[in-house]
């Protein structure tokens, strides 16, 4: 395996520098994973970003991080173009803490 994949807000920032080792040990060399952060004043949504580390050969990483504005969501369009209806549905949409939807519903809709 050369490379692990998270999803969004898989972990934690405080997580990397661990999963990093771990992964190395195996001898992975790549990691993507969706961070989440802690928001910097109360009410407001937490710090969401992409990290990107790739193993130097070594006991180090070289890591980067892309910061998102908003949470990954598709809409109805999205989900009918790329066939993803029986998994989710865009009538039952999922609010995420910054207000925008994420289609989510775990009950497959009829065709």
């Amino acid at each position: 395996m050369h490379t692990v994949i998270l999803p969004e807000s898989a972990i934690e920032e405080s997580d990397i520098d661990d999963l990093e080792r771990v992964l190395g040990r195996y001898e992975v060399d790549g990691l993507i994973a969706g961070v989440r952060g802690r928001p910097e004043r109360p009410g407001q949504p937490p710090h969401n970003w992409v990290h990107l580390g790739r193993s130097t050969g070594g006991p180090g990483w070289q890591d980067m991080r892309q910061a998102k504005h908003h949470r990954w969501s598709l809409d109805e369009g999205q989900i009918d173009q790329y066939h993803l209806g029986g998994a989710l549905h865009p009538q039952h949409p999922v609010v995420g803490s910054d207000g925008r939807s994420a289609a989510v519903d775990p009950v497959p809709r009829t065709q």
